[in-house]
């Protein structure tokens, strides 16, 4: 009954719980198993703390486990799990006897069940394999009755639980989500979803993998309805659900997250760092552009930043970073508050930082303290990415002037290492860089015949030389050979490059020819360029710029990173071809003839770079 109470009188009636839990420990041994889980259920429903109480549960009925009635042996797990008391050997135990009776479990034992043992962190593969197969079972039969007398056998709390329980415990049950989600979809399309439970349903998916489009559009318009509006999500509801939606990359749903934008607005006091931190990080990943969502959080965390852990920090200068969105001020603090923690930070988490710091570039890299640089020297670093990250940070401190710089440079060693590794990045090319490589090896015919242009401006073409810097296009082929569908929501994938491109080493241009070169190596900082062309007598880099690369058609952190550093240390003239631009063009031979010609023309009769 005292579980059963509003907050205020559970805490009043402490000393009662205190009281009921010395009695209870004394006669442990005369409860029955429905006893021993409703005693275990009231106290973790009440979140008094009695670890003396779950320790003589767990000591005196842990062989008695196997005698257990199937709901009691899930209430056992749900309160165990609910109080954060460890108890593995009564987990082993509870395993194997609900294992045997996993065919009689009801469905909200299953959930519970399952959510128990993810949220104690206990494995337990072949209960959960089991606890699967049995509600697949249960919603197949369920399913197959009468549509005008069906009842779904699992209502919406027990689904989300489920799901979220197999998704933090990192077991793969592809057949069960498949299960799940029709179900969801039922619920949301009768709006009987609350906040929580779109929130844990829309987690779950995300963080298992699992594709479910449909679930996730019907789960978006229950958000968006009046009956389950983000208003009245919980923070942490909030922040889980635009999570999930950005990790799913599920980006069909913009207004999903304008509605969150709105809601952190206005709500944004109530939220923690950890909140805040992945409600940045998701608007950031899935592209979408929210400038005042931004400057809301920019604010928040200026204030909290001395609060941020380690990996709140990297991620919220991640996030700023890549939309494009940095501040001196959140910098500046950001930087001040990591200082505090150096010893704290993942190795992932400072590679991470530093190349926020690199990308934002709101000051010089003088700013940041010794301590900081002399940690990323000290760290191990092993993957290609994080090496990557380290040398963009490098290439910024020389983009400065010593002055200017960090007081200490990373050691030589690494250094080398990581530029050698930024170097050897595979690079995977898309449908569109081949079809703006040939477009610009056929500009030649097209320059003579249909531009008007004299002899001298025609293009000619030089097939591939092994000694040759970058690869060089040839003739071979016509452009209509080359032609998919126009870019989209997404680069079409077509091959992989793993010849290792030469340094670009620029030689005398004839004025009016051209050499095309795809894939090339920048050997003062190891980027590649996907196309360089010697135009007009002029050594031009030209990037083929899918979706990917923008935040509503504005470059996000890491293109305008590449494009800066590239134009300051290589010296390179540098152009784009945005997707939606090459959209227009790339079925009218003369008309992408004289987009790639006017684009050329401008970046050669520009000012150099640098």
């Amino acid at each position: 009954a005292i579980a059963r109470l509003p907050v205020t009188a559970i805490k009043q009636a402490s000393p009662l719980l205190d009281a009921l839990a010395k009695a209870s420990i004394k006669q442990i041994h005369k409860f029955n198993d429905r006893d021993v889980s409703n005693t275990a259920w009231a106290f973790a429903k009440t979140g008094h703390q009695s670890p003396q109480l779950f320790d003589a549960i767990s000591a005196a009925r842990i062989k008695l486990i196997a005698s257990f009635s199937p709901q009691a042996l899930a209430n056992t797990a749900w309160s165990f799990a609910r109080a954060g008391h460890s108890a593995p050997a009564l987990f082993d135990e509870i395993a194997v006897a609900a294992l045997a009776n996993a065919d009689k479990l009801k469905p909200q034992e299953i959930s519970n069940t399952a959510w128990a043992f993810a949220s104690a962190g206990h494995p337990a593969p072949a209960l959960f394999d089991a606890l699967a197969i049995s509600a697949i079972s249960m919603i197949s039969s369920s399913s197959s009755t009468s549509a005008n007398v069906r009842g779904d056998a699992f209502r919406p709390e027990e689904i989300a639980g489920m799901a979220w329980a197999y998704g933090k415990a990192g077991r793969a049950a592809p057949a069960l989500f498949d299960a799940l989600a029709p179900v969801m979809q039922r619920y949301a399309a009768r709006g009987l979803i609350r906040p929580r439970e779109l929130a844990a349903t829309a987690w779950a998916y995300a963080t298992a993998g699992h594709p479910a489009p449909d679930l996730l559009d019907a789960l978006a318009a229950t958000a968006l309805s009046p009956a389950c509006p983000m208003n009245t999500f919980k923070p942490q509801e909030l922040a889980n659900t635009v999570w999930a939606y950005a990790t799913a990359q599920h980006a069909s749903q913009p207004a999903l997250f304008t509605a969150a934008a709105a809601v952190v607005h206005a709500q944004i006091g109530r939220f923690k760092p950890q909140e805040v931190t992945s409600t940045a990080w998701a608007f950031a990943t899935i592209r979408q552009p929210a400038d005042d969502l931004f400057r809301d959080i920019a604010a928040y965390a200026v204030a909290h930043a001395s609060e941020y852990s380690p990996s709140e920090l990297s991620q919220t200068a991640w996030a700023f970073a890549t939309a494009n969105q940095a501040t001196p001020q959140l910098f500046d603090a950001l930087a001040t508050a990591s200082v505090c923690c150096l010893d704290e930070f993942e190795p992932y988490e400072l590679s991470v930082l530093a190349w926020s710091f690199a990308v934002a570039d709101v000051f010089p890299p003088k700013r940041l303290s010794a301590g900081f640089v002399n940690a990323l020297g000290a760290r191990t670093w092993a993957t290609e990415n994080h090496l990557g990250q380290l040398h963009q940070f490098h290439l910024w401190t020389t983009e400065y002037t010593p002055d200017e710089s960090v007081v200490h440079e990373l050691p030589d060693e690494l250094i080398t290492k990581c530029r050698d590794t930024f170097a050897r990045r595979l690079v995977i090319q898309s449908a569109m860089h081949a079809q703006v490589a040939a477009a610009i090896v056929e500009l030649g015919s097209w320059a003579g015949t249909h531009l008007g242009t004299s002899p001298s401006d025609v293009v000619t073409h030089q097939g591939i030389s092994p000694e040759a810097p970058g690869v060089l296009l040839d003739t071979q082929g016509t452009f209509s050979e080359t032609l998919e569908t126009p870019m989209g929501a997404s680069d079409i994938l077509t091959h992989t490059s793993s010849t290792p491109p030469g340094a670009l080493a620029a030689q005398p241009g004839v004025p009016g020819t051209s050499r095309v070169r795809s894939e090339v190596l920048l050997e003062r900082t190891g980027y590649k360029i996907d196309l360089v062309v010697e135009w007009r007598g002029v050594t031009i880099g030209v990037e083929v710029d899918g979706p990917f690369h923008y935040i509503d058609r504005a470059p996000d952190g890491s293109t305008n990173l590449k494009r800066r550093q590239v134009r300051a240390l290589d010296g390179l003239r540098l152009c784009s071809v945005p997707y939606w631009e090459w959209n227009q063009v790339v079925r009218c031979p003369k008309a992408r003839a004289a987009y790639l010609t006017q684009l050329l023309d401008r970046e050669a009769s520009a000012a150099p770079s640098g």
